[in-house]
C-alpha cells in the first residue's frame, strides 16, 4: 500500500509516476498535470481495476517533466518499453490511440484505434501507444502550426481549406493534373522536413530538432536567406515556448471524468467509445438515421456515420433503428462500442436489445428527455442465448451533472447529424 509520506514527496508538477511493486518492479505508468494530485486520487478511487493496483503497489516514483505534452510523449514510449502489467489489464489495445505517418508523396498524419496491419495498407510510421486521444489531438494541432502537414483523404482541384487556415503547404493534397499543382523541390524538401520534425518531437527527440532548425537557421544566414532564417527561427522559439509551457494542452480532464462517473453510476468499466443513435423523418419521407461517436467524452466526427433508411414499409422510428443497428453490427471490421446510447424509450432500448450484442450495455433517454433507461450486459456470457439483459430506469436528475451534461451532449448531437441529413436529402427531393 503507497503511504500518505511518499505521496507529500511528490511534486505539484507535470511528469509521470511509476506503481511499483515489493522488488521493485513497474506495475503502472501514468502521466500527470500534477503529480501529487494525481497519485492521491488513486487512494480515494474504488474501481475494482484500482483496488487490485494498489493491494500490490508498495512504492510510487516519479519523472519531471517540462510540460504535460512531455508527459504524454515520455509515457508512451515508457509504456511501448515496459509494457507494465497494469496498463495492459486496464486497456485493451483498441483502447490505445497511435499516430501513423502514411507513404503518400507528400505523407499524411492520422489518429487510429488499430495498429495491427496499418503497415499493409500504405503506413510508412507507426507511433504510439498513448493513453489519452484528447491529449493527443490537442498537441498534434499545437506541432501543426508550427510544422503545417496534409490531413486530407481526398486530392483537390484547388488548395483546400486548412492551406487558407495555415494547417497545410496548400499543394499537399492537389491533383496532380491541377493548373494549381506547381511545387518546387525546396518545397518538396521543406515539407519532408516538417513531417521529420512532427515524427522526431513524437518520438521524444526534441532536442535533435531544435539543433537541425538552428544548423539550417545559421546556413540561411550565411546565405543572406533572412526570410527562412526568420520562419526557422520562429519554428525554434515555438517548439521551446511549447515545451516550457507547464500546461500547453488545454485541460481536457471534464469531458473524461463524465465518463468515469457514468461507468460507475451504471456499474460498468471500460467505456472509452461511446455510439449514439438517433432517426429523423417526416412521416417516413427521406428517413434518416445517424451515429455519432463520442471518445473520452468528446466527440470524433471522423468516425460518424449516416444511414439513408431503405425499408419504407417501416415508418415508425423503433423499426427504422432496429434498421440501422442492424446495418452498423454487419461491420466487423468498425471499432466495437463500449456503450450504445438512443433516443426513446423502454421500446427502443427492447428492440435495439435484440440486435446489439448483449455484451455492449444500451442506454436511451425517454421522449420526455428526463428518464434514462439502461440495459447493462449479462456478467456471464454464457447466459446471453438465454435471456436478456433487464432494463431498468432512473431520473436523469439523480445522476452527476457531468452525467447529464454528456447523455444530453450525445443526445443533441445525433439529433443534429440525423437531422442535417435528413435536410440534405429533403432538398434534393424537391430539385
Amino acid at each position: 500500500m503507497i503511504k500518505n509520506n511518499q505521496i507529500k514527496a511528490l511534486p505539484n508538477k507535470p511528469g509521470l509516476y511509476f506503481f511499483k511493486d515489493s522488488a521493485g518492479v513497474v506495475l503502472y505508468v501514468g502521466k500527470a498535470v500534477n503529480l501529487r494530485n494525481r497519485v492521491r486520487s488513486y487512494l480515494k478511487n474504488q474501481a475494482p481495476r484500482i483496488i487490485d493496483l494498489m493491494a500490490v503497489a508498495r512504492k510510487v516514483d516519479f519523472q519531471e517533466t517540462n510540460s504535460d505534452i512531455e508527459a504524454l510523449i515520455v509515457e508512451a514510449q515508457l509504456i511501448k518499453k515496459l509494457r507494465p502489467k497494469f496498463n495492459v489489464l486496464m486497456r485493451d489495445d483498441k483502447q490505445y490511440f497511435y499516430i501513423v505517418i502514411s507513404k503518400d508523396k507528400f505523407p499524411k498524419i492520422f489518429l487510429t484505434h488499430q495498429s495491427k496491419g496499418l503497415k499493409k495498407v500504405g503506413a510508412k510510421t507507426i507511433l504510439g501507444p498513448f493513453t489519452s486521444g484528447q491529449a493527443l489531438k490537442a498537441t498534434l494541432k499545437i506541432l501543426r502550426k508550427t510544422f503545417p502537414y496534409c490531413t486530407c483523404t481526398q486530392k483537390h482541384h484547388r488548395p483546400c481549406l486548412n492551406s487558407h487556415l495555415n494547417n497545410c503547404v496548400g499543394f499537399c493534397c492537389l491533383r496532380e493534373s491541377s493548373d494549381s499543382f506547381r511545387v518546387s523541390s525546396d518545397q518538396k524538401r521543406r515539407y519532408q522536413r516538417n513531417i521529420l520534425a512532427v515524427r522526431d518531437i513524437l518520438l521524444g527527440k526534441r532536442t535533435n530538432v531544435v539543433k537541425k532548425l538552428e544548423k539550417e537557421r545559421d546556413q540561411a544566414v550565411g546565405t543572406e536567406n533572412l526570410k527562412l532564417a526568420a520562419i526557422l527561427q520562429k519554428q525554434i522559439e515555438q517548439i521551446n515556448r511549447i515545451f516550457l509551457n507547464a500546461q500547453a494542452i488545454k485541460k481536457i480532464k471534464d469531458d473524461d471524468r463524465a465518463t468515469q462517473k457514468l461507468e460507475k453510476e451504471l456499474g460498468l468499466k471500460g467505456i472509452a467509445r461511446i455510439e449514439g443513435y438517433d432517426i429523423s423523418n417526416i412521416q417516413g419521407t427521406n428517413a434518416t438515421g445517424s451515429m455519432v461517436v463520442f471518445e473520452e467524452g468528446q466527440p470524433n466526427k471522423s468516425e460518424y456515420k449516416k444511414f439513408k433508411i431503405r425499408d419504407s414499409n417501416s415508418p415508425d422510428d423503433t423499426g427504422m433503428l432496429a434498421e440501422i443497428l442492424a446495418r452498423r453490427f454487419q461491420h466487423k471490421d468498425w471499432l466495437k462500442p463500449d456503450l450504445v446510447f438512443i433516443d426513446g424509450g423502454i421500446s427502443q432500448i427492447n428492440s435495439a436489445r435484440k440486435i446489439v450484442p448483449k455484451d455492449i450495455p444500451i442506454i436511451s433517454l425517454g421522449k420526455g428527455k428526463e428518464e434514462l433507461f439502461y440495459s447493462n450486459p449479462l456478467k456471464n456470457s454464457g447466459q446471453q442465448n438465454r435471456r436478456a439483459p433487464a432494463v431498468a430506469m432512473r431520473p436523469l436528475v439523480s445522476f452527476p451533472s457531468a452525467v447529464q451534461n454528456l447523455i444530453r451532449h450525445i443526445d443533441a448531437e445525433a439529433h443534429r447529424f440525423a437531422i442535417s441529413y435528413y435536410r440534405q436529402l429533403h432538398r434534393r427531393a424537391i430539385r
